[in-house]
């Protein structure tokens, strides 16, 4: 049993080493395809209309985020706060990432945080004077939280639409996931596993540095435009 339980360690251990190296992959293509039948793949999946590299957008507005994800449902009642309290600073940590990463990316062109709350975001942003408006959305959100391991999981949609037909000329897609602990074979590596694990579940920088690794891996894919604020 031993054998076999450790062999299914290094196994999972192995192929989720493979998960440090992002691939960015445009959907509906043969890549993309082949990379949904790994389910350990770590993969930024995008979408691009050409018409945008052709010709700078005028003003790009930045919108509220939106959560579509559902939070955790955990038994614990402990750790079922712990998940709720994340959930209430879970915006404004995504709405602050976004618009740091905006402005380093798209550094040439002009920039602007429409006040709209959401819904009402694409009126705020014509009022803005804005021809595209860029909103961030939180589409995946997991924990798993226990004495011997713990999980984290964040999946935010980047899309760019077009502020009078909401077209959408460019959306990027990634899932990032980061966990602590291991299968206890002896009483050292018991106490060594409960104490990364609970350093991990109690890390309040965990949240902040996976949602800025995500944001910067989608905006690797924003596509290249004309230099110069038009």
């Amino acid at each position: 049993m031993l054998r076999v339980a450790m062999s299914t360690v290094l196994t999972a251990g192995i192929l989720m080493a493979g998960c440090s190296q992002v691939a960015t992959i445009e959907r509906n293509s043969d890549a993309h395809n082949l990379a949904q039948l790994n389910p350990f793949a770590s993969v930024v999946e995008y979408d691009v209309d050409p018409a945008i590299v052709l010709e700078t957008p005028q003003r790009i507005c930045i919108g509220p985020v939106t959560m579509s994800a559902k939070p955790s449902a955990l038994d614990d009642p402990a750790q079922t706060v712990k998940i709720a309290e994340e959930r209430q600073a879970l915006p404004l940590i995504l709405q602050r990432s976004l618009e740091a990463h905006a402005r380093v990316r798209l550094e040439d062109l002009d920039i602007a945080v429409t006040g709209g709350k959401s819904g009402e975001d694409h009126i705020q942003a014509a009022l803005d004077g804005c021809t595209y408006l860029l909103t961030a959305d939180l589409v995946e959100d997991d924990a798993i939280y226990s004495l011997f391991w713990s999980r984290r999981q964040l999946g935010i949609e980047l899309r760019l639409a077009a502020v009078d037909s909401d077209q959408t000329v460019w959306s990027a897609r990634h899932v990032d996931s980061r966990n602590e602990g291991s299968l206890p074979l002896d009483p050292v590596s018991l106490v060594v596993s409960v104490v990364r694990t609970q350093d991990f579940a109690s890390d309040r920088d965990i949240l902040p540095s996976m949602i800025d690794d995500v944001m910067r891996h989608l905006f690797a894919t924003f596509p290249d435009l004309p230099a110069g604020k038009p």
